[in-house]
């Protein structure tokens, strides 16, 4: 298990240059930071709890059972709106699934300079 400020994530099953499998556990009203991938699409799939997706600036309400896709180079966040741990099934797919391959933004406000060139 990996901690972080808004929780733990466990790496399940990795293979480089393809694909990682994680379980992402958010603690209530925590958040995974604004941020986008250069090298990576994201699958979340709601295992346990009540989330909030923030895909390209589109909010979507997450429930057990919710699949939500996450294209490469799109900006998103994931909040848990509930009173228990959401938990998450992520499965990372790309030429690069690593930790380093995360663009994070300090606010909620992302500026057009500061997305990648291509979603400019």
């Amino acid at each position: 298990m990996s901690k972080r400020p808004w929780g733990e994530y466990e790496d399940l099953k990795h293979s480089y240059g393809e694909y990682k499998i994680k379980i992402l556990t958010l603690e209530p009203s925590k958040s995974i930071s604004l941020q986008y991938h250069l090298h990576r699409s994201e699958i979340w799939t709601v295992l346990r709890g009540a989330g909030q997706a923030k895909i390209n600036g589109v909010k979507k309400f997450i429930l057990e059972g919710d699949t939500v896709v996450v294209p490469l180079g799109v900006t998103h966040k994931l909040t848990n709106v509930g009173k228990i741990d959401l938990v998450i099934l992520e499965a990372q797919i790309g030429s690069y699934c690593e930790e380093d391959d995360i663009v994070r933004f300090p606010t909620e406000v992302v500026k057009p300079e500061e997305l990648p060139e291509e979603k400019k």
